[in-house]
């Protein structure tokens, strides 16, 4: 029997700072050191304050992303595929409520078992310049 040891490594955009108001801003998380078998069954969480935020399914479940009520009118996803490894939240409008502390949460089973793997990413919201 021949066994692959894969360890998934997760990468955000890193710190961002957001303008307050009708403003766009992007958070990424790009994933890499897996087998096509285990990004099959990969699921990512886009959580703050231990609330999901966004829930992007596994490919196999041929579900839709699950986006909170709270960011929904507001939020789009471009969720990760089998050959592309970044899944994109864009805020198409931003609230005093967007900053702090996003923690991203990838699940995926190996030789060892369900796997989490997390990371985490700071958002800053500032005040529009008056013009």
């Amino acid at each position: 029997m021949f066994s692959v040891l894969c360890q998934l490594q997760l990468q955000t955009s890193g710190s961002l700072t957001a303008v307050l108001g009708s403003n766009k801003y992007e958070i990424t998380c790009t994933y890499n050191g897996l087998t096509t078998e285990q990004i099959t069954g990969l699921s990512l969480k886009l959580q703050k304050g231990g609330v999901d935020l966004v829930v992007i399914h596994p490919l196999y479940l041929n579900k839709n992303t699950t986006i909170h009520s709270s960011v929904q009118n507001r939020v789009v996803v471009a969720r990760f595929g089998a050959s592309n490894p970044v899944t994109k939240v864009t805020f198409n409008s931003i609230t005093c409520d967007e900053g702090g502390s996003y923690t991203w949460s990838a699940n995926y089973y190996a030789d060892t078992g369900e796997t989490t793997v997390t990371a985490t990413q700071q958002i800053t919201v500032k005040g529009k310049v008056a013009a």
